[in-house]
């Protein structure tokens, strides 16, 4: 049931922005844009430089920021014209508080591998049946219709990520606060993939592409003005996001409860 609420969560709260306009050789700040597709986020774009990070998504208009010297996190919302800010070291130690706990790397068989697509060296982590990599919602056994009654769980998992890139400790540890992987282990986390009962393999995020770019500095700015939310939920839990919200638990409910008029 935590991994199913947690899918919903992920795919309630999309976190974007538009693609960030890039400069000629002579301006702006080298970087990387890492093109990465999610489950739930849809296509979603990292943007890493020595002084700044943000990540964006197309799907519904919300950036999350960090950058020096304070390299506190804001999550922005365009569509609601409102931010919520986390210290960073808040952002190390809880992320998205929606989100599931941090993850864990026990008990791994650990692979050292070239990825040609990426052109560069990887590591992955392969975990056995029931592992500790993502806390307590692995231990979890779902019943969903379309499993047909049958329990569903997790088998294996596979998590992959590299020290190739020269990025700063600090995006990398921005990175890893909004996975909750271990920050410990230093780089960028490329891919989680989840092996289920039923023969299902779901790719939670995979990464599509990493380019050297220019990056416009002022695309890598905190929002001049908007108004202050008073929670992440406030940002994450509005509009479509709500609906989505909505439609799901009451579906849930539905399934639970006898029709009306029926005894």
């Amino acid at each position: 049931m935590l991994k199913l609420l947690l899918a919903v969560v992920l795919t309630i709260f999309a976190t974007p922005s538009l693609a960030a306009p890039t400069t000629s050789a002579s301006s702006g700040f080298d970087g990387y844009v890492i093109v990465q597709q999610h489950i739930a986020f849809g296509p979603l774009r990292i943007y890493l430089t020595e002084n700044a990070a943000k990540i964006a998504v197309e799907q519904n208009k919300t950036t999350v920021t960090a950058r020096a010297p304070s390299w506190n996190v804001l999550i922005y919302s365009a569509t609601d014209r409102a931010g919520y800010a986390i210290p960073f070291d808040r952002w190390m130690r809880e992320g998205i508080r929606s989100f599931a706990g941090h993850q864990e790397l026990r008990g791994a068989r650990i692979l050292n591998l070239f990825d040609a697509k990426l052109k560069l060296k990887t590591v992955r982590y392969k975990f056995a049946k029931h592992s500790r990599y993502t806390g307590d919602a692995i231990e979890g056994i779902l019943m969903l219709p379309h499993s047909g009654g049958k329990p569903l769980y997790t088998i294996g998992e596979e998590f992959t990520y590299t020290t190739s890139l020269p990025v700063s400790k600090k995006c990398s540890q921005f990175i890893h606060g909004l996975f909750k992987t271990p920050s410990s282990i230093g780089g960028i986390p490329l891919s989680y993939e989840e092996f289920m009962s039923d023969g299902q393999i779901k790719t939670w995020y995979s990464t599509v592409s990493i380019e050297r770019k220019k990056i416009d500095p002022k695309f890598l700015d905190y929002p001049a003005s908007f108004k202050k939310a008073k929670s992440e939920d406030e940002l994450m839990w509005t509009g479509k996001r709500k609906e989505q919200a909505d439609d799901f638990f009451g579906g849930l409910l539905d399934m639970e409860e006898p029709a009306k008029g029926k005894k």
